[in-house]
């Protein structure tokens, strides 16, 4: 399959399995490719170098699915606590013929989790959580010099000052926040944070 292949099946999929279960409120194929597909792909051009990634809270399959159609190279796996969603992300991964990408159904602050399938380069997440939870669920399963990227929505910068203890706690650094608009004018950020390598 192309890429644009992909993305097509992929909406096909979302639109079927939405019928019978709570997927997305998104239910038009133009805006799932603006503001799933278009919203997901835009850590791409962050990811150079990255061999390891972990999508906690995916739900349907965003942004992990995306990015592991964008950056085939970079193993993905994807955390949900719901086992259906799970089963529609293993769905879409079997029919796609994605390779180096596994759905997991667990909770995020389960240490089993982290125990078992860590350490990643990056972990991301895309509007799950406020950014000060993220930030303490996304703690145990990035390495040292590892990144943590937060998916936010127009609001980020209050989310930011509100996450100011969390950030000192664990000696994390803002490493970059990068302001965009997706299809439709919604405004986006995605707000990348480093832990600070041990010596």
């Amino acid at each position: 399959m192309t890429k644009e292949e992909q993305y097509l099946h992929y909406t096909e999929l979302i639109l079927k399995w939405s019928k019978t279960m709570d997927l997305t409120a998104i239910t038009d194929p133009e805006d799932i490719r603006e503001k799933h597909f278009e919203d997901s792909k835009a850590p791409v051009s962050f990811l150079a170098g990255a061999r390891t990634l972990v999508d906690i809270g995916t739900g349907a399959g965003f942004p992990g699915i995306p990015i592991k159609i964008e950056c085939p190279n970079i193993h993905v796996m994807l955390l949900d606590s719901t086992r259906k969603k799970i089963n529609f992300c293993r769905q879409v991964i079997f029919e796609l013929g994605l390779k180096g990408i596994e759905a997991i159904q667990g909770r995020a602050e389960d240490p089993e989790i982290f125990r078992t399938h860590g350490p990643f380069d990056v972990v991301i997440s895309r509007a799950t959580w406020p950014l000060e939870l993220f930030l303490e669920l996304a703690e145990p399963y990035y390495n040292d010099g590892g990144c943590a990227i937060a998916m936010k929505g127009a609001r980020w910068q209050e989310e930011l000052k509100k996450a100011e203890d969390v950030i000192k706690k664990y000696g994390l650094k803002l490493k970059e926040s990068h302001p965009y608009t997706i299809g439709g004018g919604d405004k986006r950020c995605l707000l990348m944070f480093e832990k600070q390598r041990a010596f």
